[in-house]
């Protein structure tokens, strides 16, 4: 298990962080390789907001953590989807490689 950073909660301000914001923020390509010479690859940057088990939003499924601002955020991102699907679009968001696409629905 990880330490947190020595540290305060960035929302409440009051309590030890024990959580990182998992809310992807960046995205970059790198061709250099890992110790094992495989390809390193994509990889994403999070938002890493320290946070305590109070202040701490959690998704049902893939252990995913975020802050207030970013929760709030995924609601707007499921709406948006919505409405793309009404006019006949499609998007996809994955939650672990934060990957998002768009496209026409195929008729």
């Amino acid at each position: 298990m990880l330490k947190p950073p020595d540290a305060w909660c960035s929302v409440c301000g009051t309590q030890r962080p024990l959580k990182l914001c998992d809310f992807v923020v960046g995205y970059s390509w790198i061709t250099a390789k890992d110790e094992e010479g495989n390809m390193i690859g994509s990889f994403h940057e999070t938002c890493d907001r320290c946070l305590c088990k109070d202040c701490v939003s959690s998704l049902d499924y893939g252990g995913w953590d975020f802050c207030p601002e970013h929760y709030e955020m995924l609601d707007k991102i499921e709406l948006k989807k919505s409405k793309l699907d009404k006019e006949n679009k499609v998007a996809t968001h994955d939650y672990q490689t934060g990957y998002y696409e768009l496209w026409r629905r195929s008729k």
